[in-house]
């Protein structure tokens, strides 16, 4: 059996190099290396082969099939360390490699495209999007799972570097029957009397219009129905649910 466990690099180049140029000396000059070195990585790499790797003729030295087998496997080889030395200088350029995007439920309606305009300038470099209530995407943000956020309000006790996208409004949703709908004077105690349609604990939509029932009505008391999406909410808004 064949070991090539010490097989090296600097054999396999030595070798590619001597049947590239035809000669010890050509490759020695090529690889900035001395005749007597080529030539120790050439017996070194026929005793691991345990086969004569090349053979002499009158047009130069020629690859046995074994040493094809390592001209191939050089080749490859090359190919794999350009590859990486492309990755490594485009990841220290910030043109490559990964970035982990997490999005508030609400913003999963214009986040895919925004990772869409990234991709178009930015096309190797991997992207996650994650989409989650506020409290799940903070937590993420606090194991250090996102590179970047998207949410209404950033969180007050982690340190991060913010940025506006622009005005995220809020405003009452009701089906188009809806006696509310179109009352310019709508008081305190016509909301209160609704039912509202929440998300669950730790959305920030739900601690949103917490703080603005609690605003309006005083602290006093108001019925709402939970519910976990923001199709299922539009949905029952539709079918006169509630608010």
């Amino acid at each position: 059996m064949v070991d090539l466990r010490s097989l090296s690099l600097k054999q396999l180049r030595a070798f590619a190099a001597t049947m590239r140029t035809g000669s010890v000396t050509q490759a020695a000059q090529a690889l900035f290396v001395t005749p007597p070195a080529i030539s120790t990585h050439l017996k070194s790499l026929e005793k691991i082969a345990g086969h004569a790797i090349y053979q002499k003729n009158a047009e130069g030295p020629e690859a046995t099939e074994i040493g094809q087998e390592l001209l191939e496997a050089a080749n490859e080889i090359e190919k794999v360390i350009e590859r990486t030395r492309v990755k490594i200088e485009a990841l220290a350029a910030g043109a490559s490699g990964s970035v982990s995007l997490g999005v508030v439920s609400t913003g999963k309606y214009f986040a895919p495209g925004i990772v869409a305009r990234f991709r178009q300038f930015h096309p190797d470099i991997r992207v996650r999007l994650a989409i989650g209530n506020r409290t799940e995407i903070i937590k993420g943000l606090e194991h250090r799972e996102f590179d970047l956020l998207i949410m209404g309000r950033p969180p007050a006790h982690v340190a991060v570097e913010r940025e506006v996208l622009g005005d995220h409004p809020h405003i009452l949703v009701a089906a188009p029957d809806h006696p509310l709908v179109g009352d310019p004077d709508i008081l305190p105690e016509d909301l209160l009397r609704e039912t509202f349609l929440a998300r669950e604990d730790g959305s920030g939509t739900r601690a949103l219009m917490t703080r603005f029932l609690d605003r309006v009505g005083g602290g006093r008391t108001f019925n709402f129905v939970e519910m976990g999406t923001n199709e299922t909410i539009k949905q029952a808004v539709m079918a006169g649910l509630g608010i």
